[in-house]
């Protein structure tokens, strides 16, 4: 019923979500709904850069590309586009297979398969990582960077690769793409769903106790600079 909308300037969400905790570099899958209310050049929907660049682990757009970090690869070839529009809400999958086994990550919009490609995640929180995720942008190094204009909901992480079976039934197009609950997924190890509709926190249901926190740093530009004033994410019933 409730979704969670960033202004795309000075607000987001801090979870205590650390991808190293979960060794996500040996395979995972995340899943989420967004809602673009811009299309614009290196926007994040949440994740992280954590201090050595192959520590990446962030999922958004540069204007019609899909921009999606992981590990040591950053997806932003002007050939893969998400052909998204304003106003309209789409089911992401993003799938890795892990640095042992294979290392194919993949990328679903809607359940279709929009990108594969072989990328490298070696790196543990003791060369660099231990950053912990942002909703509404990303965490670069502790510092709130690519604010999206947009609302976000439903967001679960796996320690496991999913296939496209999966992909497809969690979709649903049968069901116009109605989200899901996806709690007795195995593998979850993150999962926010944004249901509280009110107050400043959202809750982890995973179990894992990672839950969110409202913030906002004030009217800012991109780099992260700029006067704090009291905005906040806003709950909303404009939900998938």
């Amino acid at each position: 019923n409730y979704s969670l909308a960033f202004d795309g300037v000075a607000t987001y969400v801090s979870t205590n979500f650390n991808p190293d905790t979960y060794e996500l570099w040996k395979g995972f899958t995340v899943s989420y709904w967004v809602r673009p209310d811009e299309i614009a050049a290196t926007r994040a929907a949440f994740g992280r850069r954590a201090g050595s660049s192959n520590e990446r682990f962030f999922f958004g757009i540069h204007n019609t590309r899909i921009w999606v970090g992981v590990g040591n690869n950053v997806t932003n070839n002007a050939a893969v586009t998400h052909t998204m529009e304003v106003g309209n809400w789409y089911h992401w999958v993003v799938t890795y297979e892990g640095n042992a086994t294979g290392r194919d990550r993949k990328i679903y919009m809607n359940g279709e398969l929009l990108y594969n490609h072989n990328v490298v995640w070696n790196q543990t929180g003791n060369t660099g990582g231990g950053e912990n995720i942002y909703f509404g942008g990303r965490n670069n190094n502790g510092n709130f960077v690519k604010a999206w204009k947009c609302g976000l909901d439903e967001v679960a992480i796996f320690d496991e690769e999913k296939d496209s079976n999966w992909v497809e039934h969690i979709y649903d197009t049968e069901k116009n793409g109605k989200p899901n609950d996806l709690q007795h997924e195995s593998g979850l190890v993150g999962y926010w769903r944004f249901e509280e509709g009110g107050g400043t926190t959202v809750e982890d249901l995973s179990g894992n106790g990672n839950h969110g926190t409202f913030v906002s740093i004030g009217t800012v530009n991109h780099s992260g600079t700029g006067t704090i004033t009291t905005a906040l994410p806003t709950w909303s019933e404009d939900a998938p």
